[in-house]
């Protein structure tokens, strides 16, 4: 469980590892999306979230990056011509 940090963060994230199963669908040729995996991501702050602690200075988010699990969904495109 995550403390309550109301200011939040910035950070961007970094993809580690996908499944062997994931793969591009593409469109005669032109990439439309990723189909299938799964994999593992990070997380990681540029900029610390922080919980107000009056009347001291805000309290730092300590966790400089956090990992999760993500998978893909796949999905069927629909074309529409007018």
């Amino acid at each position: 469980m995550c403390a309550p940090f109301v200011i939040p963060g910035a950070g961007h994230i970094v993809f580690d590892s996908w499944s062997a199963y994931a793969g591009k669908t593409t469109d005669g040729g032109e990439a439309i999306g990723i189909q299938g995996g799964t994999g593992v991501f990070k997380f990681i702050f540029d900029v610390a979230a922080m919980m107000p602690a009056p009347p001291g200075p805000p309290v730092l988010d300590a966790a400089p990056e956090y990992v999760g699990t993500f998978s893909i969904i796949t999905v069927q495109p629909v074309m529409m011509s007018t």
